[in-house]
């Protein structure tokens, strides 16, 4: 499920596991949650796009055969032994276990492929299929209905970020993204600025 503010093009997906975030194309998503590892309900957690980032795990080109993996072409990184190797239709459950560059030893024999793209990630930095990498968010966004619920938020924080779906309800044109700004008292505007209804100082401003 995404949640998209068309104004600001900011977008938050919601994928069911790790292998789905190595096929998602990071150019398209700002941030993403991940239910989990493989489809489970443990590890996952939120990611970002870190685009100067071309040195955590490989990217490449190569074959496999059996359970042979063989690198014709390295554009970044480096492939080592533990890491995951993923290429379009395979299904999280292939690693390196022994072997050099450009030539490596896989866990099992997935079935034959010839000149795609191969990915190598240990799970921290997740390399995706076109080469960038996501990186675990320190940062989260918290989706709401309305503005009345965004001033309900208790202990906002300022590393939060926060969608807001609607004014007094949802599609009605109102909302957007908004951070929490601890310091401003300015007056609310009910559009740019949003007050707590907990705390005095604070606003909720929006992000342009």
């Amino acid at each position: 499920m995404a949640e998209t503010d068309y104004s600001s093009g900011l977008v938050r997906l919601n994928v069911a596991s790790m292998q789905v975030l190595r096929s998602t194309l990071s150019s398209q998503y700002v941030k993403v949650k991940v239910s989990g590892y493989y489809g489970s309900t443990t590890g996952g957690g939120d990611f970002d796009v870190n685009s100067s980032d071309t040195t955590s795990g490989a990217y490449g080109i190569g074959s496999i055969t059996g359970n042979a993996l063989s690198i014709t072409t390295l554009y970044n990184g480096t492939y080592a032994i533990g890491q995951q190797i993923n290429y379009p239709g395979s299904d999280g459950s292939v690693y390196i276990i022994s072997g050099t560059y450009p030539n490596f030893t896989l866990n099992k024999s997935p079935g034959n492929v010839t000149g795609v793209t191969i990915t190598g990630d240990n799970g921290g930095t997740v390399v995706a299929l076109d080469g960038m990498r996501w990186t675990s968010s320190t940062d989260h966004i918290q989706v709401v209905d309305t503005f009345a619920a965004l001033a309900a938020i208790p202990n906002p924080g300022a590393a939060d970020s926060y969608l807001v779906r609607g004014n007094s309800s949802v599609g009605d044109g109102g909302g957007g993204f908004y951070f929490w700004n601890s310091t401003d008292s300015t007056a609310a505007n009910g559009g740019t600025v949003i007050a707590s209804s907990l705390v005095v100082v604070g606003r909720f401003n929006k992000l342009f």
